[in-house]
């Protein structure tokens, strides 16, 4: 199995983050990062990137013509491990870059809530109104994160990046699959880019805010 990507152009940054380039030309040092709230080690930041330019530029799973695969369940397995690639990048964005806790009641719900977050929750409930695939994810999350997904199914609020979590927790573990639940693939397929799109636009505004606004000038 082969993961398909675009190659993005190191010099123009495409598929890194907004101005990327920019960080790269003056890359801060320490006390630059310090002052804006973020790792003071680079390394970290430069790491992170390339995840976000993994899960950005993810187009499909290659699979050879053995797996005799349908086309529409390969199309979900390409959004699933998507799904896998962006929340990784997203903890990584979140527990390395802002060095803050996954908290879900707290520095979690911190970084999304302000950013139309229920609206994407919204769209994640309308595509799974009977929450097939959700009772699917709860039933073979650990005991924690099983009792949040089952408040999440009750009615309840939730970060988008839970889901996110949920699922490449599933997914590493064996129990996702395509067909895993009753849910439509349809459904699946939109519930994952959603998660992707979601996230992928919280951590490159939030490093533009924090971050490329403020880098300082060289002379």
């Amino acid at each position: 199995m082969a993961l398909i990507a675009r190659s993005p152009d190191p010099f123009s940054g495409r598929n890194y983050p907004t101005d990327w380039k920019r960080f790269a030309d003056v890359n801060p040092v320490a006390s630059e990062l310090r002052a804006m709230r973020v790792t003071e080690q680079r390394a970290d930041i430069y790491r992170w990137a390339s995840r976000f330019r993994i899960a950005k530029s993810f187009e499909a799973v290659q699979l050879s013509a053995g797996a005799k695969m349908k086309d529409e369940t390969k199309a979900l397995l390409d959004c699933l491990f998507k799904a896998f690639l962006t929340y990784t990048a997203f903890e990584q964005f979140c527990t390395k870059v802002l060095k803050i806790k996954m908290d879900e009641d707290g520095d979690l719900q911190n970084l999304q809530d302000p950013h139309d977050q229920a609206s994407v929750v919204a769209k994640i409930r309308a595509l799974d109104p009977n929450y097939l695939f959700f009772k699917f994810l709860r039933e073979n999350l650990d005991p924690k994160p099983a009792k949040r997904m089952a408040a999440f199914i009750e009615g309840s609020a939730c970060n988008v990046s839970f889901f996110g979590k949920a699922i490449r927790h599933v997914f590493a573990h064996g129990s996702l699959s395509p067909r895993s639940g009753s849910a439509e693939l349809a459904s699946k397929r939109a519930i994952t880019e959603e998660i992707h799109s979601f996230l992928i636009k919280r951590m490159d505004d939030e490093f533009h805010s924090r971050v490329i606004d403020h880098l300082p000038k060289r002379s």
